[in-house]
């Protein structure tokens, strides 16, 4: 068995794990980016390492997402609001990536009060709470499946996979990030971003 099979239940996102995770929140309905969501608990060389998938600057620098354990090529990859898909082309170490634009007001809907459990995360930059609109990027896509960019929350718009890892992994991810900004650079850090273990 591979490394990053081995699943803890402390280390899976929401304890609510039932078959259908599309909920609804006054009317605006939200469902998980895959079923079930687990923390990546492995680094890219297989090391046990769940705060290396976090938000924030456990590596040395920082991670702007959250990576979320997903099967290469298998795991099927969920809007999380209705929305606009507005990107959906390869980025240098993202890989195939999509950005689904939606309202902030909606996504605030869906916030949560998580409190920090991983080293040196954080819950979000200085500029996040700028702008009426919020977008949701999915990273390192084997796959695109949506058939028109107006999407909602629970229709399957891609497929996982490992594209944008050049070195190779034995912690095959979904990376997330919620932004107040379409693309943000690498340079900006979190100043945009926001942790997405506060809806996810």
């Amino acid at each position: 068995m591979a490394a990053y099979n081995l699943l803890s239940e402390t280390d899976t996102i929401k304890q609510d794990t039932s078959t259908n995770p599309l909920t609804q929140n006054a009317d605006s309905k939200w469902h998980d980016p895959v079923d079930n969501p687990q923390i990546t608990l492995h680094n890219f060389s297989g090391s046990y390492d769940p705060d290396f998938s976090s938000f924030g600057g456990h590596r040395g620098r920082p991670h702007t997402g959250l990576d979320i354990f997903a099967i290469n090529k298998k795991t099927k990859i969920y809007a999380c609001m209705k929305g606009h898909i507005v990107f959906s082309e390869s980025i240098p170490g993202y890989g195939k990536s999509i950005v689904l634009e939606v309202d902030k007001n909606e996504l605030e809907k869906h916030r949560k009060n998580y409190s920090l459990k991983y080293d040196k995360e954080v819950i979000k930059g200085n500029l996040y709470d700028s702008g009426n609109k919020r977008y949701i990027l999915y990273a390192h896509l084997n796959s695109y499946e949506f058939r028109k960019n107006e999407v909602e929350a629970g229709d399957i718009i891609a497929i996982s996979g490992v594209t944008g890892i050049a070195e190779g992994t034995h912690g095959p991810h979904l990376h997330i990030e919620f932004s107040s900004k379409k693309l943000p650079q690498k340079g900006d850090g979190y100043k945009y971003r926001c942790n997405p273990l506060c809806y996810i």
